[in-house]
């Protein structure tokens, strides 16, 4: 971003976000970028619900996170219909069965304090989000959170794995032996990923797309990424994570001998 605001020489003002994507729309940045992975992670659920012949609007979601992810998830998967029944954050766990405003709870966490202190839900112990009555639990916070002792009392019928590494591999092992189905963080969590692939494209050809046309393009590469892992879950036998691995290996392996780098 102009040779990184001048080689950030002393008394510049160097640059607060992105440098090569993640820039802000006047200096070159990607309509859509902000709002990204909490995207792809609705995706990703919109596909899940097409596979199991699922209503959107009539799923219930726990979040773990509030942040940059879970927070723009929270407030689309709300716009489309979901009842996100419980949330978390590093301040508070907070559940209301009835659902709770999420329009309201962004208002509330963007005065500083996190969700700590909403009025508009119950606040309870923070192992109740992994046992929660849910259909769909979307860890959006960090790694490692979903342990066997979590998984065992894991009642959702999906998780989405909106974080990089939420689930240890024991807890892998044991949500599938309890039938729970795990989109994995690979696949559920590389919105933000491809729209800075966009902005980068953009900015190569000196062009800027319509929300519309990054819409279009982001849905159906996710839509595309989705069919192939889950013909080669079925074709294979195996968990979704598995079968992601399986489909990237294979491109790569693609890649390296059409250019002569394996015998």
């Amino acid at each position: 971003m102009d040779t990184f605001v001048n080689t950030a020489m002393p008394g510049s003002r160097q640059a607060s976000k992105g440098v090569v994507t993640g820039k802000s729309i006047e200096c070159g940045g990607s309509k859509g970028r902000d709002a990204a992975t909490g995207q792809g992670v609705l995706y990703s659920l919109r596909h899940w619900c097409g596979e199991t012949d699922t209503r959107l609007d009539s799923l219930k979601i726990a979040i773990q996170g509030f942040g940059n992810v879970g927070g723009h998830f929270a407030r689309l998967a709300s716009e489309a219909g979901c009842k996100i029944v419980a949330v978390a954050d590093h301040t508070a766990t907070i559940a209301d069965e009835a659902g709770i405003n999420i329009e309201k709870l962004e208002a509330h966490a963007k005065k500083g304090n996190g969700i700590v202190g909403f009025d508009g839900a119950d606040e309870v112990d923070a192992e109740e989000l992994f046992s929660a009555d849910v259909d769909v639990l979307v860890p959006a916070a960090l790694e490692n959170q979903i342990t066997v002792d979590r998984a065992n009392k894991c009642r959702a019928r999906l998780v989405i794995e909106a974080a990089n590494g939420p689930t240890t591999p024991a807890a892998d092992e044991i949500l599938a032996n309890n039938g729970v189905e795990v989109v994995p963080d690979i696949l559920a969590n590389a919105g933000g990923v491809i729209v800075s692939y966009f902005e980068w494209l953009q900015n190569k050809s000196s062009r800027s797309w319509s929300t519309e046309d990054i819409e279009t393009r982001f849905r159906d590469i996710v839509w595309r990424a989705h069919d192939a892992v889950v013909d080669t879950k079925a074709e294979l036998d195996c968990s979704m994570r598995d079968a992601a691995y399986v489909v990237a290996l294979k491109r790569i392996t693609s890649t390296y001998e059409r250019r002569g780098i394996f015998p």
